[in-house]
């Protein structure tokens, strides 16, 4: 999917008149760590983004670094800098879309913990439904149960846990 998204960034930058960005952002549906640059899980997404060089990629590609984020933690960076949570320091998101995830902001800083999941307060929790079997392995996740890949799985009719 990386070079689809590099060519359609290409087209982007082409059309507005720029030769190459001065930094790209990767923003990934699974648990990273900011500080080394990697995916450190995938919970069942894109599994090979745990092996991959995502720095080196870059700047191969276009010449220049990167920064690598959780999908959840990025969206919610963006909102607080353009969008309806603009100039908070405090602040909470919930993304559903290829899974279920959350982040927080305090004081102006993401809130990571010491292994990068003290925001990630959404996804693979078990609420019910055990029958559903999530991307991470277990059973009746939040994500089993509501995001994009998981709601055709889940026959009509089945009431809401």
């Amino acid at each position: 999917m990386l070079d689809l998204a590099a060519s359609r960034a290409e087209n982007i930058l082409k059309t507005d008149g720029y030769s190459c960005p001065d930094c790209v952002g990767i923003a990934y549906p699974g648990l990273v760590d900011p500080v080394k640059q990697l995916v450190i899980s995938a919970s069942g997404k894109y599994t090979d983004a745990t092996k991959f060089d995502f720095s080196a990629w870059s700047r191969g590609r276009f010449g220049c670094g990167c920064i690598l984020e959780n999908d959840a933690n990025a969206a919610l960076m963006g909102e607080i800098g353009y969008g309806c949570a603009a100039g908070e320091t405090d602040a909470v998101l919930m993304i559903l879309g290829t899974g279920v995830g959350t982040a927080a902001v305090m004081n102006g800083e993401l809130v990571r913990g010491k292994h990068f999941q003290a925001g990630c307060l959404g996804g693979h929790f078990p609420v019910g439904g055990e029958e559903w079997r999530c991307s991470c392995g277990g059973y009746g996740c939040v994500e089993a149960n509501g995001s994009s890949w998981a709601l055709k799985n889940i026959p009509p009719g089945t009431k809401a846990r």
